[in-house]
């Protein structure tokens, strides 16, 4: 019996792989991957330079570099800030300064690379949180939560916001996700490492 609805199952879990793969296809080739593009270069005014968020991130891990302190106006030292952008020197950065050694790292590259090379660390984050959920998820219902899943990731202004805007919440939503997986399973030491690493990130 078991083995009669093992095969049973086969056809029923391809045709979900199959509808997947198609609900993802057309919702990114038609919907999100054009609207992202746009996001990921509009300026919040003619003189902001695109994802402005980051951007202050940016120019922290610059200040931090050369030896500046991120959290004040440097413009007046903004020779060792300046790249191909125009680095005003005055970063308005906020944060808590657990991530200013990341920043640092990124803003070793152009502002154009550096830019790229967040949006893909933050998207990422937030598919390994997706996929994480995903697998731990009742066998029965799993591809209904992937499939939940990324349609809510796909058709979401927040999200597209947060490209534009270079945001760091992905990350933060992420480890605070990863938290609760590592609490589900017993993992409390693990769990409260995430979650206070989320906290301290902002």
């Amino acid at each position: 019996m078991n083995e009669y609805s093992n095969k049973k199952l086969e056809p029923i879990l391809i045709m979900h792989l199959i509808l997947t793969g198609l609900l993802v296809i057309l919702i990114l080739w038609n919907l999100w991957l054009p609207s992202a593009r746009n996001k990921f270069s509009t300026r919040v005014g003619p003189s902001a330079p695109e994802n402005i968020d980051f951007y202050a991130y940016y120019v922290a891990g610059k200040a931090m570099k050369h030896g500046h302190n991120p959290y004040i106006d440097n413009t007046n030292v903004s020779g060792d800030l300046s790249d191909s952008r125009g680095l005003t020197g005055y970063s308005r950065f906020i944060y808590p300064p657990t991530f200013l050694p990341l920043f640092t790292l990124i803003s070793e590259f152009p502002y154009e690379i550096a830019r790229v090379i967040w949006l893909l660390v933050g998207l990422g984050a937030n598919m390994l949180a997706l996929a994480l959920v995903t697998l731990d998820s009742d066998r029965q219902t799993r591809w209904l939560v992937l499939n939940i899943g990324l349609l809510f990731t796909f058709t979401s202004g927040p999200l597209l916001l947060h490209i534009q805007q270079g945001q760091i919440d992905l990350i933060v939503a992420s480890l605070i996700v990863l938290s609760f997986l590592s609490y589900r399973h017993s993992h409390a030491k693990l769990s409260g490492l995430l979650l206070a690493f989320a906290f301290l990130i902002k």
